[in-house]
């Protein structure tokens, strides 16, 4: 998808293949194709440093080994990293308002309730990207 000019590339940072599918399917539905996948925070932050093309980063909260905020924490405290600015929406079936505290301390620029929507993901997409489409 082109955004007032803008080639948008995703990266989805999510472990279970189920959710992989059902997010690829939400964002191919709103034009966006360019998606890279990371199974986990380190495959996520490796990719953060190969490609300088990603715009927004979808991260699931809860993953094997480094969990969303440990990824986010890392993002955040690398200099490199942090120049991008890139917006992080953490994707997460957790309702504990602790925990979300915690999530939006980071920095992240949204949090998608799971389960989510088109619309719902699109708003957010809009939101973390700061114009609408």
């Amino acid at each position: 998808m082109r955004i007032q000019g803008l080639a948008l590339k995703v990266l989805m940072v999510e472990d279970s293949s189920t959710v992989r599918t059902f997010v690829r399917q939400q964002l191919v539905s709103l034009g966006i194709n360019n998606i890279v996948v990371a199974l986990n925070s380190a495959e996520a932050l490796a990719q953060l440093h190969r490609d300088q093309d990603i715009n927004f980063v979808l991260c699931d909260l809860y993953m094997e080994g480094v969990d969303g905020l440990g990824f986010c924490a890392e993002v955040r405290r690398d200099a490199n990293l942090r120049k991008r600015a890139l917006p992080i929406v953490i994707m997460t079936g957790e309702r504990d308002k602790m925990v979300l505290g915690v999530v939006r301390d980071l920095g992240v620029a949204a949090v998608l309730p799971k389960p989510f929507n088109t619309a719902q993901l699109k708003a957010v997409l809009a939101q973390g990207l700061g114009m609408s489409f």
